[in-house]
Order: structure tokens, then sequence, then C-alpha cells
């Protein structure tokens, strides 16, 4: 969200800090994420849903960069031709662009909440239940 509001004159530390959070929070999202997912599938499944979850996050991540570029792309060249100038017009589809992902972020985050929370058939639980 941060990103959402950066300005022209915004200090590089306030953005780098903020990308820095951002690496972080991914990586700590990303791991039980996917070891979740993974420990859904059987052992002799591992290998494919590990390439699976491989391709399906280059994928994801090749259509997230087309659509933020399509967003600051639309965003910048409608604020100049509105007679905003270039840099602010620039900054401006960025914002857009980051308040888009914000959103999408946010269904993504509600929809973790309504993902399935149990065991595979057979698995015992963490007391043996």
């Amino acid at each position: 969200m941060v990103f959402s509001r950066i300005g022209q004159s915004t200090p590089y530390a306030v953005i780098l800090g903020a990308h820095m959070l951002l690496m972080i929070s991914l990586a700590a999202l990303f791991t039980p994420a996917f070891t979740l997912g993974l420990g859904a599938l059987s052992q002799h499944l591992y290998s494919h849903g590990s390439s699976m979850l491989g391709t399906v996050q280059q994928v994801a991540g090749a259509i997230g960069t087309a659509v933020a570029v399509t967003v600051v792309s639309s965003r910048t060249a409608s604020l100049a031709a509105g007679g905003a100038s270039p840099d602010s017009a620039f900054v401006g589809g960025l914002r857009t662009s980051f308040e888009v992902a914000a959103g999408i972020a946010l269904i993504v985050v509600v929809l973790a909440f309504v993902l399935p929370n149990r065991l595979p058939e057979g698995a015992q639980g963490p007391h043996g239940h």
C-alpha cells in the first residue's frame, strides 16, 4: 500500500524500505503457502506438484507484470492527455498500478481464508488425532 502513495518527492529510503518490507512479507507468505499446498499431495506426486507450482508462479508473475505495465501505460497516457507533466503523469500511472495490485492482493487474502483447513484422508494431526 505504501507504493500507491509515492510521489515525485518521495525519498529513495522510503521506497527502498517499503520494497524490503514487501520482499520479506512475500517470503513469509510463500513458504508456508507452498508447504501447505504441496503437503496435501501424496509423496509420489511431490515432484509433479512442485513443477506445477513453479510453472504457475512463473505464468502468474508474467500476467501480473503485463497487467501492471498496461495499467501504468494507460493511466500515464490519460494523465498526460489531461495536461499533467510527463513525470507527474508517470508517477500517477505507478500509483494507480500499485492501487490495482493492492486490490488484487486483498482479494487473494480473502480467498486464502476460505481455503480448506483439513488434512488429507488417513493423515494424522499434530496430536495424533
